[in-house]
């Protein structure tokens, strides 16, 4: 019996055999040689495509190998390139679908901006205090022209992670615009993961994947919205907000501009 190692496992066992041979996949490797060198031959002759093949034939055909020492479950060959295939081509659509996240990173505007006639603009960000074990979050609603309509703040016990106290904060923000009735909202928040969130709507199975779902429903209620990505420079407004409401013991609404905020009003507008 040959002696079992790594590169016995994924090159010289039959089983590995017959996985190369059944994708024509071709290396010539001396018996002796180690993984290493192996490697070495298939990166420095192969073409990409046929490299992320090997990669992930090899990791299936170890898995396989865990299989059948610990749970004596044996696949044939077939079987085992299916499933490599198969996970290749979910990495790669990953891998487009991270490109495109990477690509929008480097956009969002730089300050706030006037809107179209008719629309107005909600700002939500958050601030987390962890060595007072809080977060807040602030919420500001201005017309196309900038002008002061409304705003909220509150506060958190617990300093939740950035992208979870985001996605509070944009819940809180959804629930208080569809309390006013208000329409043709554009929200802007400075959270890339949150924007994308919402907008690639897939489902993630954790607390954040939790909020962004209580969001999904919430503003399916709402008419006529977009959201925007925009950078902290254009968000300073909701985030002086954020900071000031971690001082109250409870949500407040402000109907008029608070003292703490006129003078980021008014640096938005010039």
């Amino acid at each position: 019996m040959a002696e079992e190692n790594i590169q016995h496992v994924v090159w010289y066992c039959p089983v590995a055999t017959r996985c190369w041979e059944e994708l024509s996949i071709h290396f010539h490797a001396d018996g002796n040689g180690n993984i290493l060198q192996l490697l070495a031959s298939i990166f420095d002759t192969r073409s990409i495509k046929e490299i992320e093949k090997f990669c992930m034939v090899a990791w299936n055909l170890w898995s396989h190998r865990n299989g059948v020492v610990w749970k004596g479950l044996f696949q044939s060959p077939g079987r085992i390139i299916q499933v490599a295939c198969d996970m290749l081509e979910q990495w790669q659509k990953a891998q487009e679908v991270k490109s495109k996240v990477s690509c929008t990173k480097s956009a969002g505007i730089s300050r706030w901006r006037r809107l179209h006639a008719g629309w107005l603009s909600c700002n939500v960000d958050t601030a987390v205090f962890k060595d007072n074990s809080l977060s807040s979050f602030g919420c500001l609603l201005r017309d196309e022209h900038g002008s002061f309509i409304a705003a909220i703040g509150g506060v958190w016990m617990g300093a939740f992670e950035p992208k979870v106290a985001e996605a509070m904060a944009f819940r809180e923000a959804l629930s208080w615009v569809k309390e006013r009735r208000a329409t043709n909202i554009v929200f802007q928040l400075d959270s890339q993961l949150v924007v994308n969130a919402m907008k690639l709507k897939s489902k993630v199975n954790s607390y954040f994947g939790d909020i962004i779902e209580e969001c999904s429903s919430i503003i399916k209620d709402l008419r006529s919205y977009s959201i925007r990505f925009v950078r902290r420079s254009a968000n300073i407004a909701a985030h002086t907000i954020a900071r000031e409401a971690s001082s109250v013991s409870d949500c407040v609404e402000w109907t008029s501009v608070p003292h703490f905020l006129s003078g980021v009003l008014s640096h938005d507008l010039n």
